[in-house]
């Protein structure tokens, strides 16, 4: 399989994992980066099988997530646009974590692009007292029924309603004999009376996607579940080589010098939230101290940017969308900036 050379997000995402493996936001937080959706849509969904990682990588489009979290380092390789949270009259709120849309090759033609909307949902508790299953079919009829306004009309476009992708990635409390497994669930047409046979494309708006880790020692080689292990269970013997099989973070040596900059105030902030937090025993104080380095891990990293002449001082107040005055603000205050 082809292996892609990986960003200084996601390189700084898998170092965020290490600090805090299995906590919700540190698996959204990775799960932000292109270079690991793409190779989740490779594995999963069929449109993709004969796709490279780059193809897909390009399918996908970066503004159609809206994330309330804020995503570390630069922004060209992460996702971010549609509303994670569908919510109507007399009916429960739905929150998605990680919703995007991305280019459906099969069906796309030069003319006209087709597209798929695709949520993935890193689930901690395999067993939170309810199926699993029955979320995940409740999720993508939200979906679909997102597409359509909740007025129907006479010219409602149901032609335009686009398939839908839920795929669960389910780390802990799984039964033994159901670890490292995965169930596809699907629209098919089961009968037909007659010489008459629908067409696929028309019915097939619907794709759940389970997948069931359960344990950090799993050896197999190659495949959807090793990549996995190593992206969300990072603090495992050699899962950093594993996940380089599929990720290259090896061959550009600046993105491991431009990491090292960013581990500074964020990373002890980062680390002084997390055992705030642990001390006190909230998780939201963990969670709030993540956030908070996150958040100083990006300012430093663009001020050393800068420092180091790769941006302009126009391009650090953009990225930060911050005025020129806080900009020299927070140079003054950052003890690598003389």
């Amino acid at each position: 399989m082809e292996k892609i050379t990986g960003s200084i997000e996601a390189l700084n995402a898998i170092q965020i994992t290490q600090k805090v493996a299995g906590l919700d936001i540190a698996c959204k937080t990775i799960l932000k980066n292109k270079e690991f959706l793409a190779v989740i849509l490779k594995y999963v969904a069929e449109e993709y099988k004969e796709c490279t990682i780059s193809e897909i990588m390009d399918f996908i489009e970066k503004e159609t997530i809206t994330s309330p979290e804020l995503t570390t380092g630069r922004t060209n390789t992460q996702i971010a646009g549609d509303n994670l949270e569908f919510s109507q009259l007399n009916e429960k709120t739905s929150k998605f974590d990680i919703l995007f849309r991305v280019k459906d090759p099969k069906l796309s033609t030069q003319e006209i692009q087709v597209n798929l909307m695709v949520d993935i949902e890193p689930q901690k508790n395999y067993q939170p007292g309810y199926p699993i299953e029955k979320r995940g079919i409740y999720y993508c009829s939200r979906m679909i029924s997102s597409q359509i306004s909740s007025v129907i009309v006479e010219d409602t476009s149901y032609k335009d309603i686009i398939k839908v992708y839920s795929i669960w990635i389910c780390l802990d409390n799984v039964p033994q004999k159901g670890q490292y497994t995965m169930s596809h669930y699907e629209i098919v047409n089961t009968q037909n009376i007659g010489n008459y046979i629908p067409k696929k494309k028309n019915y097939d708006l619907l794709h759940m996607v389970i997948i069931r880790l359960g344990n950090k020692d799993y050896k197999e080689k190659q495949g959807i579940f090793e990549f996995l292990n190593a992206l969300f269970y990072p603090e495992n013997k050699n899962s950093y080589e594993k996940l380089n099989e599929y990720v290259d973070f090896s061959k550009n040596e600046e993105l491991k010098k431009e990491v090292k900059k960013m581990s500074g105030l964020g990373q002890r902030v980062l680390e002084e939230g997390i055992a705030q937090g642990i001390a006190q025993g909230i998780t939201q104080g963990i969670e709030e101290g993540i956030e908070e380095g996150i958040i100083q891990g990006k300012i430093q990293m663009i001020i050393s940017l800068l420092k180091d002449g790769y941006i302009t001082k126009k391009m650090a107040t953009e990225k930060l969308n911050i005025t020129e005055e806080k900009l020299e603000e927070l140079i003054s205050k950052n003890d690598d900036i003389k």
